[in-house]
């Protein structure tokens, strides 16, 4: 799963003889809004691959929400409540920001409003076009609910579910010459593998991997906002139990396994999953080729399967999880062996770790 936020706009009297529509009433000189590209300080997973701390990838786009209400204070609803009347500033479903080879914007401009009315802004990652078709999406007083929702089940068409903060009382005189931040938080958990141990005398290759079980792979996501205190208690509600399979890119290649604890970065080797109880019959089934390093050399092949429920830690303790939670990764590790325009700067909140799980595989 990709972005960041800005754009030195170009105003002109022939522009502003364009901008009579009904969303952009109220205006100044007419600025169009545009977006600097979000500054993933942190780990985060964007489409076709692990981003680990680079900028928001020029290919991605999210969904931004954006009401206008008649306040400057800080009005911190996002319906109207007698005193405050707010209305969708952007399309009520959001608009999509994307790059245009310079920046990232909307399809339709939009622009800071003059004295008197103030800004409230949302999104989520990625846009609403690329989750799965039978998602929905709505956006109200209690933020966010994604309806239906999927992930793939090749790593390299998952994107990275992510939600923002809701943003209140923003205006051109506070706010038109910066930009607008925008903090993304992680709705789901991340599973990924790792190799640690070769024994000696063999030499290993995991040739392939794939996560099975009656695993959720289908749920709904609340994001519980509370707006007196601007807090969210995000939850999931998951649907269907039949057996499913996510499957780790692996290159064709196959992983090597080395004696250093590396997590499998080549390829889409991560997977996102729906947060969610771990069932009892959820493991991982490793295929494996075993390569002797003395005379006479024989490769042969081989298939493991490791519970995913039972977490043994790097100190050799055993611990049983319950849960994959939202926001946490769970590492998996096989040892073999014995200017007045709007800116907008996401920032993606940090993966939290889960635990490390080391399963050694005898020859």
């Amino acid at each position: 799963m990709k972005k960041h936020l800005f754009f030195a706009a170009l105003a002109s009297v022939a522009l502003a003889g364009c901008v009579n529509d009904e969303s952009n009433t109220a205006m100044d000189a007419p600025e169009p809004l545009v977006f600097e590209a979000p500054t993933l300080k942190t780990q985060t997973r964007a489409y076709n691959g692990e981003i680990i701390g680079v900028q928001y990838p020029t290919d991605e786009s999210f969904q931004v929400f954006c009401r206008i209400y008649n306040d400057e204070s800080g009005f911190q609803g996002w319906e109207s409540d007698g005193t405050y009347t707010a209305t969708d500033y952007f399309a009520a479903d959001g608009e999509k920001a994307s790059h245009d080879a310079s920046y990232w914007k909307t399809s339709t401009l939009h622009y800071w409003p003059s004295a008197g009315r103030a800004l409230a802004f949302a999104a989520y990652s990625p846009d609403k076009t690329r989750l799965n078709a039978e998602a929905t999406v709505t956006y109200g007083a209690d933020g966010l609910t994604i309806t239906n929702f999927s992930p793939a089940s090749t790593s390299d068409e998952q994107y990275d579910l992510m939600y923002s903060d809701r943003v209140y009382g923003l205006t051109k005189e506070n706010n038109g010459k910066s930009h607008v931040s925008l903090t993304f938080h992680h709705a789901l958990a991340s599973i990924v593998f790792s190799t640690s141990e070769a024994a000696e005398g063999m030499s290993y290759k995991i040739t392939d991997l794939r996560i099975t079980g009656t695993i959720h792979p289908t749920g709904t996501f609340k994001q519980n906002l509370n707006e007196s205190t601007n807090v969210a208690t995000p939850g999931w509600t998951t649907s269907g139990s039949t057996t499913v399979n996510y499957e780790p890119e692996i290159p064709a290649a196959g992983i090597n396994v080395t004696n250093t604890p590396t997590i499998f970065t080549a390829g889409e080797s991560a997977m996102l999953l729906i947060p969610q109880n771990i069932p009892n019959d959820a493991k991982v089934i490793v295929e494996y080729e075993a390569t002797t390093e003395t005379a006479p050399i024989t490769t042969t092949e081989h298939t493991a399967e490791i519970p995913l429920k039972e977490f043994m830690l790097v100190d050799n303790s055993t611990q049983t999880i319950t849960e994959w939670e939202m926001g946490k990764r769970y590492i998996y590790r096989i040892s073999f062996g014995e200017t007045s325009h709007i800116y907008f700067k996401p920032t993606v909140t940090e993966w939290v770790s889960g635990g490390t799980a080391v399963y050694t595989i005898n020859y």
